[in-house]
């Protein structure tokens, strides 16, 4: 008789844990849904493509790491730099470890936007080099146009290159591609992106 109590007490004990377990998982469901890192990681790949050959992007820091895990899955060598960290010492002295020039390590030791103007206005190939996500004025510093290409902005010092009509047929057929998935997410709900 003991040894029934016992087993009878472990099955109930198994059978409240399994219950529970169940409950807790529907409970938690819209917490735990992982759709809305799908779009997510989809925006951080079509952004790190965006870039084109660039290896620097400038962002408001929402979704760095996952742009950062986006490049190396495209084997794209990138560098982000945190527009929102400036206040951030730490972040800053990192920032200074990226370049190579005294003044620029000097200037990020002043603040973000004082280097990227020194920056973008003394490195002839800076439209070559840097996409953005946020505040694209400072390709003016540089000499550059700005040139909004599917999800970044471009910087070009040569506008005569460019290509109106083309761009605007690039620009619509990405958009045309990635609306659906947006779409998508929106019916899904302020969770899903």
């Amino acid at each position: 008789p003991h040894a029934v109590n016992v087993a009878l007490h472990g099955a109930a004990a198994a059978l409240v844990f399994l219950v529970s377990a169940c409950v807790a998982g529907f409970m938690n469901f819209a917490a735990t849904d992982t759709s809305s890192s799908a779009v997510a990681n989809f925006r951080a790949r079509e952004i790190v493509k965006s870039v084109g050959s660039r290896s620097w992007l400038i962002t408001d820091g929402g979704a760095d790491g996952l742009l950062l895990i986006a490049a190396k899955d495209l084997g794209h060598p990138l560098r982000v730099l945190n527009i929102r960290e400036d206040g951030n010492e730490t972040y800053m002295r990192y920032v200074a470890s990226l370049f190579d020039k005294p003044r620029l390590k000097n200037l990020s030791h002043v603040g973000m936007a004082p280097l990227l103007h020194e920056w973008f206005r003394s490195d002839p190939e800076i439209d070559r080099k840097v996409a953005m996500l946020t505040m694209p004025d400072f390709f003016k510093a540089g000499g550059a146009t700005v040139v909004p290409y599917k999800l970044v902005f471009l910087g070009e010092k040569n506008v005569e290159a460019v290509d109106p009509g083309e761009l605007l047929r690039i620009n619509r057929e990405f958009w045309k591609e990635m609306l659906p998935t947006l779409r998508q997410a929106r019916r899904q709900g302020p969770a899903a992106g």
